[in-house]
């Protein structure tokens, strides 16, 4: 049983940085679409959330999960050519 919840940890860990980088993107998209033309006119936001926050913070964690996956494999890389 934990190895098959190991297995499925290396599966699902590598790919799981594209969640928050696909809710950045639908952040970001949805404030260049909705607000920013409102704001450009000198009118109130249309969203009173703040868009460009949580896609900066949704960037953020990505890029974080990203660096630490590629860490992981570097690891696991570097530690199987020793082994050999």
């Amino acid at each position: 049983m934990a190895r098959l919840v190991s297995y499925i940890c290396i599966a699902v860990f590598p790919a799981g940085w594209l969640v928050p980088l696909a809710l950045g993107v639908d952040c970001y998209l949805s404030f260049v679409g909705l607000d920013l033309p409102q704001v450009s006119r000198g009118l109130a936001p249309y969203n009173s959330f703040p868009m460009m926050n949580s896609a900066r913070l949704c960037f953020r964690m990505a890029f974080i999960w990203l660096a630490l996956v590629i860490a992981f494999w570097t690891y696991r890389k570097l530690k199987h050519e020793r082994s050999s």
